[in-house]
């Protein structure tokens, strides 16, 4: 059996040190000759909140938000591709990048459900590196993902 890494998902939380993140996922994908699959999701509110959004908005104007902040996400994305293409002239993401995704919802669950949707060889994201105490009151997506992903994960650290 020979060991490839064709697929590579790189989960993003569009934080200030994702540029970096993404220099890795990228230089993984060059590397390896893989398809990178870019993926960022917005938290969807819970229940509870959305009722509350209800009291104040219409449907139609919380759906006006959502949009907005989905076209915010997706520039934010390309200026941070935009960024690297700069940065990296004779290597630019075009060369690996497959697709970009922008979710909603729970972000662990959905980053688990894409890589087993594109059939992810490699996950790379990146870890704020939470001590346990935090990591047990608040979670952490980069803890979630590692320990259910059925694939290698390549945490990048970023700490501030």
């Amino acid at each position: 059996m020979t060991y490839a890494i064709d697929t590579i998902l790189y989960a993003t939380d569009r934080g200030p040190r994702s540029c970096e993140v993404l220099n890795h996922a990228i230089g993984m994908a060059r590397r390896f000759g893989a398809r990178l699959h870019l993926v960022t999701v917005i938290d969807t509110p819970m229940p509870a909140d959305r009722n509350l959004y209800r009291t104040y908005l219409s449907d139609d104007q919380i759906e006006h938000l959502q949009a907005e902040a989905k076209a915010r996400v997706s520039e934010y994305l390309q200026h941070g591709l935009a960024t690297y293409d700069a940065e990296h002239p004779d290597h630019p993401h075009s060369e690996v990048l497959a697709s970009v995704q922008i979710l909603e919802g729970n972000t662990a669950e959905l980053l688990l459900e894409q890589a087993a949707k594109l059939k992810a060889d490699l996950i790379v994201l990146g870890s704020h590196g939470q001590s346990q105490l935090g990591e047990m009151l608040i979670g952490s997506v980069a803890h979630k993902v590692t320990m259910r992903s059925p694939v290698p994960v390549l945490l990048v650290p970023i700490n501030q």
